[in-house]
């Protein structure tokens, strides 16, 4: 009988043992727990919930190393596109799914739009980008209210009981079975909603909704940040923007679009230096446009504007994509030649006249038709500055005028 009654007390102390062994382990977060404790033991109750514990402790604990590394990831992300096209990549590792969309709320609260969508068929996408449906009425609203995120295991059925709903029939549409909507909250404010979605029914269970809490959370923080780097960014991309249609507007001529006297002599001097490097040849084309003062007085001011946009365009459009024409004042432009050869030279000023002479005659009893006298100036680099070149130019200018106009002469020398 004692012999008996031993045994029963060293059972009991080795089960208790083993519980009291397993509880330090879980207090060292060591969660790999074993028991050898027969079904009728007294502690046999104690030992399985203590290994129910160990199992969530052990689930938990990997949740916040995934959540640690996904924060890591997301926080490499600055643009808000960066930020969701990490998150496609990280969340894989603890939730399942097809698709990975992010809806943002407009800033008077009315309105939801779709701001990033990725998919693993992304050639079959019908709920894309841009895609905005009002929050009034809505289902989600519901789901701000109550903060938590919304489980559809069979969007089939849920359309039935939601036939207006355009964004589930285009989900549908997609083959996609079911969804896990996130909300987005930072500082208590909602700003949009992540949505999750699985191309097989009942994919997502209410029982990790705490960890579908806590990666909404995650995301929320890095969609705020981003957003604001964002912001940031379009604004310098509109500051951007505006300097250079300033400065392209600094450097052309209102009236005819050319490059202004500044920006066509700066090229100039720009190509000088260029070709002196080069050891080639520079060589400008300085074009007036014949009696354009008897236009004015015969026709009016507005009308020798016009008259100075056509020859603008017609010059425009007999030289080569790169050779540079400026307004150098008045009725004169000045051409920058690349690359003059002599016969390429010889062309362009055949063109230009040509061009010039296509444009309609301005109307009178005996109706005035344009032309231009070109001076050419082509020199060795090396050998010239600036003012050489255009005082050359300006010379042939002169001879031209003096053999009677609407022709070019060539510099000398």
């Amino acid at each position: 009988m004692v012999s008996v009654w031993l045994i029963l007390v060293l059972e009991f102390l080795l089960s208790y043992e083993q519980v009291v062994y397993a509880l330090k382990q879980l207090q060292n977060e060591h969660f790999s727990i074993a028991f050898d404790i027969p079904p009728d033991d007294p502690f046999s109750g104690v030992a399985q919930e203590i290994l129910t514990l160990a199992a969530s402790y052990a689930k938990r604990i990997e949740l916040f190393a995934k959540i640690h590394s996904l924060s890591a990831e997301l926080s490499k992300g600055v643009l808000l596109e960066d930020v969701l096209s990490r998150a496609y990549q990280a969340f894989r590792t603890v939730i399942p799914y097809s698709r990975l969309a992010c809806a943002l709320i407009s800033e008077d609260g009315a309105s939801l739009q779709l701001v990033w969508a990725h998919s693993s068929n992304p050639g079959n996408m019908r709920l894309t980008k841009g895609f905005q449906a009002a929050l009034a009425n809505s289902s989600l609203l519901q789901i701000l209210a109550d903060g938590e995120p919304r489980i559809i295991n069979d969007l089939a059925v849920y359309l039935k009981r939601k036939p207006d709903s355009t964004s589930t029939r285009l989900m549908l549409a997609e083959g996609i079975r079911s969804s896990l909507t996130c909300p987005l909250v930072v500082d208590g404010k909602p700003v949009g909603f992540l949505f999750f979605s699985s191309k097989r029914r009942n994919t997502y269970q209410g029982a990790h909704l705490d960890s579908f809490k806590r990666i909404a959370q995650l995301i929320s923080i890095y969609i705020d940040k981003s957003r604001l780097y964002q912001d940031i960014h379009d604004q310098n991309r509109t500051l951007q923007s505006t300097q250079e249609d300033l400065r392209q507007k600094s450097m052309h001529d209102t009236l005819t679009g050319l490059y202004n006297r500044g920006a066509i002599l700066d090229l100039v001097q720009n190509a000088i230096h260029q070709a002196a490097l080069d050891e080639t040849r520079v060589g400008i084309m300085m074009i007036d446009v014949d009696y354009f003062k008897r236009v004015n007085d015969i026709f009016g001011h507005l009308a020798g504007d016009e008259a100075l946009r056509n020859v603008a365009h017609a010059i425009r459009s007999a030289v080569r994509d790169y050779d540079r024409v400026g307004r150098y004042g008045g009725e004169e432009f000045l051409l920058l030649l690349s690359a003059p050869s002599d016969a390429a030279v010889d062309a362009i000023a055949a063109r230009i006249h040509e061009k010039v002479g296509e444009i309609a005659p301005l109307p009178a009893t005996r109706p005035v038709h344009l032309s231009v006298s070109i001076g050419i100036a082509v020199k060795a680099a090396r050998d010239v500055d600036i003012d050489q070149l255009i005082e050359a130019a300006d010379n042939a200018l002169y001879r031209a005028k003096e053999a009677g106009r609407g022709c070019s002469i060539r510099h000398d020398g």
